[in-house]
């Protein structure tokens, strides 16, 4: 969020942030009008995320320029990159990189716009979005970014990109049509700017983005303040909705209901809530005594790891040992195994070598491999 010519204009990350979570709008609303102060947050694996993610956006702009496309590089925070960005869709560039993309309310830095043949106001051709991606898998917010950059894209060019891209280090996405999805974006819209103009209160439900959010400290320590149930074992958003439904706010609430539970249920077994009563009543029992309090489970011959053949000589105890932030998609680095009471270690430090320690590993079943 920043204000242009006494106008707010938000970001895609503004945008896809409150799709991910309301309230993190709320303070980041309070944080624009200097409400509250935004704080630094950010864990070492953040850090790496960030840095592979632009390892890997350097790597693809390489391989461009290697491929003979000429790349004209817009530079980010200069006060004319948006007039530089509409000068190179107009010369006919082949690959913008880092554009300036500007709406009346929104504006971004799309990775990369690339040069297609589809006829627009800068002549027989126009451009599309392309973004690079770490995930493997492609999240409904990478497609939000990238449309709401094409929907900004059509302002200029006169006319709204057929396809958007998303390259990642597995390999391109196949195309995603704008116009599958623009209808959505503009859904979202809607609701931001309601949301803008008609705040409401706001809770910080836990949500997958509170991992990289960096307001996670602030929004953690107001649910310890209450006690909030998400902090009862095994307990998850649906569990929530109704035990609120049944006037059961806090752990400690939940803790002293008695069992079997004195309501039924809208979504869920009795025996559910019973167990996380009992859960909850277990975490109340060591937090107040500042200790450690455990029960060992009731232990059925029948079931369980009892169902176990008996061991014998020539069982085989199998660990791994793995990096996600390794290559373009993680390696498992040692294969450690313990057979006929020798301890086995394989060291895997390239692609190939963790290839070779699989296939030699499931090789032993056989006696192919003599170790």
């Amino acid at each position: 969020m920043k204000v242009i010519n006494e106008t707010i204009q938000y970001s895609a990350t503004d945008l896809v942030n409150f799709v991910q979570c309301n309230h993190l709008t709320t303070l980041d609303l309070k944080a624009f009008r200097k409400e509250l102060k935004k704080p630094i947050y950010k864990t070492q694996f953040t850090q790496m995320l960030q840095e592979k993610g632009q390892e890997f956006e350097d790597s693809f702009l390489k391989e461009l320029e290697s491929n003979g496309k000429q790349v004209v590089r817009i530079t980010q925070h200069s006060p004319h990159a948006e007039e530089s960005t509409v000068k190179a869709m107009k010369s006919g560039a082949e690959v913008i990189y880092q554009a300036c993309l500007q709406s009346d309310l929104f504006q971004g830095w799309a990775d990369f716009l690339i040069k297609v043949d589809k006829p627009s106001d800068f002549g027989k051709w126009s451009y599309e979005v392309v973004d690079t991606k770490l995930a493997s898998e492609t999240k409904a917010n990478a497609v939000i970014q990238i449309c709401l950059y094409s929907q900004i894209l059509e302002n200029y060019q006169g006319v709204l990109p057929e396809y958007m891209h998303i390259k990642k280090p597995s390999g391109d996405e196949p195309p995603f049509r704008v116009n599958d999805y623009i209808s959505y974006l503009r859904t979202i819209q809607k609701r931001f700017f309601d949301f803008i103009e008609n705040p409401k209160g706001t809770y910080p439900e836990p949500v997958s983005h509170c991992e990289i959010c960096t307001w996670w400290e602030i929004c953690n320590q107001q649910r310890r303040n209450d006690d909030h149930l998400s902090f009862v074992a095994g307990l998850g958003k649906t569990h929530t909705h109704t035990l609120r439904e049944n006037s059961v706010v806090s752990l400690e609430e939940l803790a002293t209901l008695s069992i079997p539970i004195p309501f039924k249920p809208s979504r869920g077994s009795v025996q559910t809530y019973n167990k996380l009563v009992h859960q909850a009543s277990m975490q109340k029992t060591s937090r107040d005594a500042n200790a450690p309090f455990f029960e060992v489970l009731y232990s059925d011959e029948n079931q369980g790891l009892w169902k176990l053949p008996e061991p014998t000589k020539d069982d085989i105890y199998f660990d791994l040992e793995g990096d996600p932030m390794v290559g373009d998609a993680g390696r498992e680095y040692i294969f450690g195994w313990i057979c006929n009471g020798e301890y086995h270690i394989v060291w895997a430090e390239t692609a190939d070598d963790e290839k070779k320690a699989f296939e030699d590993f499931l090789a032993i079943s056989d006696k192919k491999v003599a170790w």
